[in-house]
């Protein structure tokens, strides 16, 4: 992932690579400060001594090699490898849009005020299904976005061949709003061209007209 970097800190290439260990300490987090330092004992295990060398060590390799040498030194600081953790970041960010998704279908709702955790009840104080898009409590209801507490539409149609299908009405209504932009500009051009049609008729008539003037005039025998 393009998020990964290896961090080498130092002030000029001549610094010896026990002052770059000294300035990873400086580095932002703990984890960048530990693979720092994993890469700075790596390097003196491989014969090097400043940070232009450890530095050069790492531009040499392609992106493939830095990858592992970041993984390496990360596994050698007792932290987590890069396929572990993008692999919970993947799972994480799943996870989240399938909670996104259930809570715009779900129809036991919190109040969408921030802060306010009222939710929906009947008469005698038992929580209730609502079907409207977003609900809001009574205290929050003048927050409330035309729509929001009107009821939600399906989420299966049938397609033109009559297979039963699931749609997204936001995707609906962007296409809606392309098409309408698509049959504005296909007006637009009608009538430039209506316009031009005209301009051109009015220049053919014209020319006609001083034609007949012409031949009106005769030519002297």
């Amino acid at each position: 992932m393009s998020e990964w970097q290896i961090q080498i800190p130092f002030r000029e290439r001549s610094d010896s690579l026990t002052a770059v260990g000294e300035l990873a300490g400086k580095l932002e987090t703990d984890e960048d400060c530990a693979v720092a330092r994993q890469l700075v004992i790596s390097g003196l295990m491989a014969g090097l001594s400043t940070a232009g060398q450890l530095i050069d060590r790492v531009e040499a390799l392609d992106k493939t090699g830095r990858r592992e040498l970041l993984d390496a030194a990360r596994r050698l600081a007792g932290l987590e490898s890069i396929e572990v953790v993008e692999g919970r970041r993947r799972f994480e960010a799943f996870n989240a849009s399938a909670q996104l998704v259930a809570a715009a279908e779900s129809p036991w709702q919190v109040c969408a005020a921030d802060g306010c955790n009222t939710i929906p009840v009947n008469h005698s104080g038992a929580p209730v299904p609502v079907d409207v898009k977003r609900w809001w409590c009574a205290a929050h209801r003048d927050q409330a976005a035309e729509g929001d507490m009107q009821p939600r539409p399906p989420r299966l149609r049938y397609s033109p061949s009559g297979a039963i299908i699931e749609f997204d009405p936001d995707e609906d209504a962007r296409e809606a709003r392309a098409e309408e932009s698509r049959r504005r500009l296909r007006e637009d051009r009608l009538a430039e061209r209506a316009v031009q049609a005209e301009e051109l008729a009015g220049l053919e008539q014209a020319q006609r007209e001083r034609l007949t003037r012409e031949l009106h005039q005769g030519f002297p025998a």
